[in-house]
């Protein structure tokens, strides 16, 4: 007789919470959402299950309590709770597809594929990564188990965050390679997902449930009652591309044919393998920017058949917030912000949310390396998000403006040649001048910029430094512009060139001291001063231009 394994989700513990007074938990998903007033939020250590945790928890309480129009939402928002027993009567209806290990709807599995194919539960952690080669963290021993709790939630990162490419396939059993043995990435792997963070996970929760009604495009067009949540749906995952039904199949999309593979020792259950296979992959004609927890900018040039829209998503080598723009207002020439940032608005202008209230947004996701597709990091970023700022569309210029600053403030910083001043840059001409080209002139220094300095100069780090101590003053220009714009922009303006100029100052004391060196750091830094006033000087027109349109 087959031994019978069973890990409730429902009300075993395996949502890692934190409690208002910081005490750190694991819950089911009932006292998750029946607690969520007394709870700061849902935290993990990986960004990509604390992400898709909320994405599930966001499809039951559309199952629960709607919210088609400002009014439904309004009214769970006043009560400051759940409907408990909208929350129980439906988790006691669905009990058994919340069943992890269930024999014939194992949560978020396909049970029809065979355990012969089973690897190491460790391939479905992008922190494990037994893969070749290991890009993350650290290799793990083949052997690993997890707790079913763990194994949850590996699951639905690995949904979430599936990379593009090759996995199992039942060869054996007529499944062709063409089609069952590449995948696609998963619904968010090449996105940073946006969370509109409250003071509770209550709040969290209601801001991030927008108006769901596929009728009446909310939050896109689709039959509501073909659009189901993957532990409602009869049929089994396949290895097809498809478009989503709706939103609630977006929010639960299964990405990947996965079986957890339940082992006991003693009392203990653990999971020690499972099998990954290819499942549904979002198509190249769905259209991307449906997805309301998404934020996007518009490149320059599409081809007709492409969408010109293309989802902000993390690099190593720049900070989110340097593209934040989009994540606070939509410009039809650079950026489509998400479309719960559109719906907060909405409920701050109907008055159902206060003026001056502050929020914060969070990114949550993962950096790929965009030819061989394998992870270069993950990460979890905050950033203040003031209610009039998504309110107003005045404010979109201004933090244009404050983001263009710091970047032409950093060109000067930069190696190579200025085309615009005919001259290197100032770093570049002081290097080169050390690197001993005493014997050109100035002048032909200028116009021939050595790619040895360049490269020299690079291996500094000079712009990492800038950039890093820009992250803190930035938000603080965020909190302050709502109530300040004149006062916000021109303190933005004068960190901005008060860490340039720090940044470059500490390059020239990171040299020598010879009457050379010190002779080619005057010029350099006459250069520097001069280059750097000239780049900011447009934003402190604007600035000027503020204060004569306050004063009229």
């Amino acid at each position: 007789m087959t031994e019978r394994f069973t890990f409730d989700l429902i009300d075993e513990p395996w949502i890692p919470c934190i409690r208002a007074d910081g005490t750190v938990v694991e819950l089911g998903i009932r006292q998750t959402l029946t607690d969520a007033p007394t709870l700061r939020e849902i935290s993990d250590p990986s960004p990509l299950v604390t992400a898709t945790l909320h994405r599930l928890l966001l499809a039951i309480l559309h199952r629960t309590h709607g919210s088609a129009t400002t009014s439904d939402w309004a009214a769970v928002w006043e009560s400051g709770v759940f409907d408990t027993a909208s929350i129980d009567t439906y988790l006691d209806e669905q009990r058994d597809r919340f069943d992890l290990f269930h024999p014939e709807h194992p949560f978020y599995q396909t049970a029809k594929v065979e355990t012969e194919y089973a690897k190491p539960v460790a391939y479905m952690g992008h922190e494990l990564l037994l893969g070749t080669p290991p890009t993350l963290f650290h290799q793990t021993p083949v052997d690993l188990s997890v707790s079913p709790g763990r194994a949850a939630r590996l699951t639905l990162a690995l949904h979430g965050f599936a990379l593009r490419g090759t996995g199992a396939f039942r060869s054996s059993h007529g499944e062709t390679e063409k089609i069952h043995k590449s995948a696609r990435d998963g619904s968010l792997t090449t996105k940073a997902m946006l969370l509109i963070r409250g003071s509770s996970l209550f709040e969290t929760l209601c801001l991030n449930l927008v108006a769901y009604d596929g009728d009446d495009g909310q939050p896109w067009s689709f039959d509501p009652a073909e659009d189901l949540p993957a532990w409602e749906r009869d049929s089994p995952t396949d290895a097809e591309d498809r478009h989503p039904d709706g939103y609630l199949d977006l929010l639960t999309w299964q990405s990947r044919r996965i079986r957890l593979i339940p082992e006991t020792d003693g009392d203990r259950i653990f999971v020690a393998r499972a099998v990954v296979m290819k499942g549904f992959g979002l198509s190249s004609t769905w259209k991307v920017t449906n997805d309301p927890m998404v934020a996007f900018w518009k490149r320059p040039t599409a081809k007709p058949s492409e969408s010109p829209w293309i989802p902000l998503t993390f690099d190593p080598a720049r900070a989110l917030w340097r593209n934040s723009l989009s994540l606070y207002q939509s410009t039809e020439a650079q950026t489509l912000r998400p479309k719960t940032a559109d719906w907060i608005a909405n409920l701050a202008t109907d008055e159902i949310l206060p003026q001056g209230t502050r929020y914060a947004i969070d990114a949550l996701g993962l950096a790929i390396h965009p030819i061989r597709a394998v992870t270069m990091l993950w990460r979890h970023e905050r950033l203040p998000l003031p209610l009039d700022l998504l309110r107003d569309t005045e404010y979109a210029p201004l933090i244009a403006q404050a983001l263009d600053a710091a970047e032409d403030a950093a060109n000067q910083l930069r190696p190579g040649y200025d085309k615009s001043r005919k001259q290197q840059r100032a770093l570049q001409f002081f290097v080169d001048s050390l690197l001993g080209i005493a014997s050109q002139t100035p002048i032909q220094r200028d116009r021939r910029p050595t790619t040895k300095g360049a490269e020299f100069l690079k291996s500094l780090g000079i712009d990492e430094r800038y950039w890093s101590r820009l992250e803190a003053p930035f938000r603080d220009f965020i909190v302050a512009l709502p109530a300040d714009r004149e006062g916000a922009l021109e303190a933005w303006i004068n960190r901005v060139e008060e860490t340039a100029r720090v940044a470059f100052e500490e390059t020239m004391r990171s040299f020598d001291t010879s009457a050379r060196a010190l002779k080619a750091e005057a010029l350099a830094s006459r250069r520097f001063r001069r280059a750097l006033a000239d780049a900011l000087a447009p934003y402190r027109d604007t600035v000027r231009q503020l204060a004569a349109d306050a004063a009229s």
